[in-house]
């Protein structure tokens, strides 16, 4: 049940994005680009991920629940068992069985690995101290920016 509080900071977030929205549009129709407005642009377009990742807070309550469910599992928290080097085991294993859903054309397990390679990636983060969120927003801002070109089907960066 959503309480007045939630739904004012719900709509707050809207108005946000909305806002941020506008101004990027606004910035990116203005032709006299130079450093400064582009950092200007990269630094609200950054802002404007954020607020989106967390406006209704999906991504986020999906973290939290995968969290919750680790550590109820021993794996994180006070009470883990697991370290980084076997979570990244972990990773491995399920990597190679979303590659044989792949091979087998298999979309049920294909989608089944994605989502297990991802609960294992937040949990990875946390056993890391780090932000699953934050490590995801930090890799598009990296990505955002790259370029490069498809060759066989991979994209290659340059250099």
């Amino acid at each position: 049940m959503e309480t007045k509080s939630t739904k004012k900071n719900k709509k707050m977030h809207e108005q946000a994005i909305k806002i941020l929205e506008t101004e990027i549009s606004k910035m990116k129709a203005d032709e006299q680009y130079n450093n400064i407005k582009i950092h200007q642009i990269e630094t609200l377009q950054h802002s404007l991920n954020y607020l989106k990742f967390h406006s209704e807070g999906e991504l986020k309550g999906l973290v939290d629940k995968v969290k919750e469910w680790g550590k109820e599992k021993g794996i994180i928290g006070e009470n883990a068992k697991a370290t980084i080097t076997t979570q990244y085991q972990k990773l491995l294993e399920e990597v190679l069985e979303t590659g044989e859903a792949i091979e087998n054309k298999d979309k049920a397990e294909i989608a089944d690995g994605i989502g297990d390679m991802t609960v294992v990636n937040i949990l990875l983060a946390d056993l890391a101290g780090l932000d699953f969120i934050q490590c995801l927003q930090l890799a598009y801002g990296v990505i955002s920016k790259r370029t490069g070109k498809m060759v066989d089907g991979v994209f290659i960066k340059d250099k």
